[in-house]
């Protein structure tokens, strides 16, 4: 049976450098701006790693990397890797070839450019290859577009094709630019200026420009063309008809938007190809990648001294990066190299978004109005679009991730065709097609200009809330569409980011909302999805913001606190949560939420070793039961009475009794679920009498009610079954089961019990004697376990290793452990059952014996002295020796 990896590479080595650095999940999401479920999933490998810009900006140095560029080389070639970037792009160089045509105007010279061109190899020897004439002139391109965003470096690169193929154009190659032209009635009025041409005042200018050129050799570059398209007149019907009437022309347009006119050849112009920084390559191999080189000649023009060094190259490949390889963005970036180091700049770039869109040219006066910032060369592009399109735009700037034609509908109000023109104004890419429809993607840059149309057209407010209202309302109806936690949880976590950010904006401005919607997923949800700390972040801010919310409401979302406090051993936090809880409830009059409480308070004090006062809201449970004459509550409150009766009073009778009753109400409720795990502490009643045959069977017998289990119950009992074989000895069908339970807590990401299961697998292995593998499995549980703060799972699994110890010859190391795991279980609720208990004994006698009582007894003093913490990392160090 296949399975995914528990841990990735770039997530085991993240979380190796987190505990080099003393750091807690917690503490490093919170040093990095991320949550702490968000580190869990990159350590989990459930998480693509971030860009290789925020590794270097952000993590970097709360992590200490900044001064070891070999060990954070090595992280970012794993972040790499995890993202499928496998090759780095070649550099690739541009030579120019120059030549004078003949019969050129002056006022239609082709500039001289004021740069070199990095990275257009591709593109420039395509469009050369398109525009070579062949004898008879039949066999070259009329019309090619280059097409692109804005500031991607379309009129850069038509410079370049231009003097490239000069020498084909013996009548000559014409520059004609059009960006100060507003209407294309002025079109070809223009070109007969521009190319000096003697008009005739009885002809129309179209037809002195077509008399003119017809049988001449020679190439227009129209540059900008795109403001034509949106005026009064027709452009495309003066170009296809200045191309039909002239035998010899060659037009090479830049735009932003097609022309889609017969004999179009579109050649798009893509970002430039930026570094792959994992590993960062040699200074002279990074010096050639054409982003690079491009900001450090930029940054050459404001200070000659500047060179790519091994102290700033990591900063100036994340800079590229982060500016997506935009020409015109990372020359303003560099032009700023006079005032911030490029360390200093990256993480002004990362902190401050909207830096990226107002990074001034002060330094390049000759640079069109449109080139001297980001802001305005999109917001040139803006300007050509419909109104109606433009209200589109700026509301499809509140999508974080892809965005689908019915969301763009329901939030921004887009129409196909609207969308269809951004796409051809290259303002939203096509991202894929998901069966017939499409989805849409808009660079990072593109959207900061977006949102901020957004916020002065005023209508950020209520396009945040459309997004918040469509995605929560989606949220809520995934929850509603199935009965089956894990797909419901699949489907919400594919736009993770989409429901994370209307959250955000629903708990900060309709905080009672966000509680209704939070309290709807539950508990499980979170815990599925491995969001633990981030739904308990968003139950605080929601109920802070809303305390006269609905107390039955205020309530559910403190029981639900509560609950994911406590499943990450924040005892204290649940206690505080519940209490609350149960004191609205009161005064309420809540008894089903009362009820709710008291069992919740019971199991936690449990958890926490304060036996008596478990036992008394067990009790108090089971009252409001009778009184509520409910067979339900009264069968909860019974199975958790049973439960005290074995583990702390070891009535085994009572307990035994208690549970029949619970058991006769689940079934006779069809409540599958609960009556199974009343099953389960019945088989581990069997166990602690060392009837271990008997407790099987009744696992087994579950079966014939299998088909009306949850997902989450059918890994439960294969857990338990995989626990009860170990015991028997059959360490083959332990693997069995332990493997098809483990399939199915990773599908459902519950890590708590996945922890649980790589446990028996470690035991299973040790008694098969693989003890590599025995090794393997016990430390990724233990990483689990020490990520959920989960203080059984540590210790069993440090009484694993040190098992293990003993089996590889290291009866020191075993003793040390060994040690400070009975240490520590006297702090702990018990939870060992009998057989587990004499396996300490055996194992404590064998190391005894093996190391003799003085050497045996100075171990001892080591690993009493142990702290969890410490006793984990010994354990891990050994584990993976």
């Amino acid at each position: 049976m296949s399975r995914r990896p528990v841990r990735s590479e770039f997530g085991s080595y993240l979380r190796f450098l987190r505990k080099r650095a003393r750091l807690t999940q917690a503490e490093l999401g919170l040093e990095t701006g991320y949550s702490e479920s968000q580190i869990c999933r990159f350590e989990s490998g459930r998480r693509i790693p971030p860009e290789a810009s925020t590794l270097i900006a952000v993590f970097a140095p709360k992590l200490d990397l900044e001064t070891n560029p070999e060990v954070l080389s090595r992280l970012l070639l794993l972040a790499a890797s995890a993202r499928g970037e496998r090759d780095a792009p070649d550099a690739l160089d541009a030579t120019t070839r120059s030549s004078s045509a003949a019969s050129m105007a002056a006022s239609a010279l082709v500039p001289q450019p004021a740069t070199e061109i990095f990275g257009r190899n591709a593109e420039a020897a395509a469009c050369a290859a398109l525009l070579q004439n062949d004898s008879d002139g039949s066999g070259a391109a009329r019309l090619i577009t280059l097409i692109g965003p804005p500031g991607v470096g379309k009129t850069r690169l038509a410079i370049h094709i231009a003097h490239s193929v000069r020498e084909a154009y013996p009548d000559g190659v014409f520059w004609i630019p059009l960006a100060s032209i507003a209407e294309a009635g002025l079109f070809a009025e223009t070109l007969t200026a521009m190319l000096q041409i003697r008009r005739s005042p009885a002809s129309p200018a179209i037809d002195d420009l077509v008399a003119h050129l017809n049988g001449r050799r020679c190439l227009l570059i129209l540059d900008n063309l795109e403001q034509l398209l949106q005026g009064s007149g027709d452009i495309c019907l003066q170009v296809s008809d200045l191309l039909k009437r002239t035998s010899w022309l060659r037009l090479l347009i830049t735009s932003q938007i097609p022309l889609q006119i017969g004999g179009e050849q579109l050649i798009h112009v893509q970002p430039l190809p930026v570094p792959f920084v994992a590993p960062l390559p040699a200074l002279n191999v990074l010096g050639q990648n054409p982003a690079v080189r491009l900001f450090v000649r930029s940054a050459q023009r404001q200070d000659q001294a500047f060179v790519l060094t091994n102290a700033n190259a990591l900063a100036v490949a994340a800079i590229c990066l982060h500016l997506d390889g935009l020409p015109l963005a990372i020359e303003l970036a560099a032009a700023r190299t006079k005032l911030y180091t490029p360390n200093a700049l990256l993480k002004v770039l990362v902190e401050d978004d909207r830096q990226r869109l107002l990074m001034p040219a002060q330094n390049l006066r000759d640079a069109p109005e449109r080139h001297r910032s980001l802001e305005n060369a999109i917001g040139w592009s803006y300007a050509l679009l419909p109104p109606d399109t433009q209200s589109v735009y700026a509301r499809l700037g509140v999508f974080s991730e892809s965005i689908t034609l019915e969301s763009a509908k329901a939030i921004a109000g887009a129409t196909p065709e609207q969308l269809e023109t951004l796409v051809n104004h290259s303002l939203i890419t096509v991202a894929r097609q998901a069966g017939d429809e499409p989805t849409f993607l808009m660079l990072g840059t593109l959207r900061s200009f977006a949102l901020q149309q957004l916020a002065v057209r005023g209508e950020g407010y209520a396009t945040n809330r459309r997004h918040a209202t469509y995605m929560l309302g989606r949220a809520r109806a995934v929850m509603r569409s199935s009965q089956d936690l894990v797909t419901r949880t699949r489907v919400l976590l594919r736009g993770e980011d989409q429901f994370r950010q209307a959250a955000r904006w629903m708990v900060a401005n309709e905080p009672e909302r966000a509680l209704r919607l939070l309290c709807f997923c539950g508990d499980e949800f979170w815990q599925t999805a491995r969001r633990i700390v981030e739904g308990r972040h968003w139950l605080q801010l929601a109920l802070a913001g809303a305390p006269d919310a609905n107390p039955a409401l205020r309530v559910h979302a403190m029981t639900i606190a509560g609950q994911l406090a406590m499943s990450q051993s924040d005892f204290a936090a649940a206690d505080a949560l519940f209490s609350n809880a149960r004191a609205v409830s009161e005064r309420a009059g809540l008894q089903d939420a009362h009820f709710d409480l008291e069992r919740a308070l019971g199991w936690l004090h449990y958890l926490t070793g304060n036996t008596p006062d478990a036992r008394r809201c067990f009790s108090r449970a089971y009252e409001i039961g009778m009184r509520i004459n409910s067979s339900v509550m009264i069968g909860h409150a019974e199975h958790a009475l049973g439960f005290v009766a074995a583990i702390i009073d070891r009535d085994m009778a009572r307990a035994r009794q208690l549970y029949d009753s619970a058991a006769q109400a689940f079934e006779a409720a069809e409540l599958y679920d609960a009556y199974a795990e009343v099953i389960f502490h019945h088989s581990e009643i069997d166990v602690y009498n060392g009837d271990l045959e008997t407790g099987y069977n009744r696992l087994c017998e579950l079966s014939t009610w299998s088909e009306h289990f949850s997902e989450r119950m059918r890994a439960w009992r294969a857990a338990a079954l995989a626990e009860v074989t170990l015991l028997m000895q059959r360490p083959e069908e332990a693997l069995q089961h332990a493997a098809i339970s483990l399939e199915l807590f990773q599908t459902m990401g519950n890590a708590q019990a996945e922890s649980i299961v790589l446990h028996h697998l470690g035991q299973a292995h040790r008694q098969c004697g693989r003890l590599p593998e025995c090794a393997r499995m016990h430390s990724q549980s233990l990483s689990i376990a020490m990520d959920l703060n989960d203080k059984n799972m540590c210790v069993r699994n440090i009484i694993g290793i040190a098992m293990l110890s003993a089996d590889c010859g290291a009866p020191d190391a075993g003793a040390r452990l060994l040690t400070a795991a009975r240490a520590l279980l006297r702090n702990l609720p018990r939870f060992l059952s009998e057989p587990d208990i004499t396996l300490l004994d055996t194992l404590e006698q064998k190391l005894s014996a093996t190391l003799g009582k003085r050497e045996f007894g100075a171990q001892r003093r080591i690993g009493r002295t142990w702290s969890l913490s410490a006793a984990c990392e010994h354990a891990q160090l050994f584990a993976l020796a």
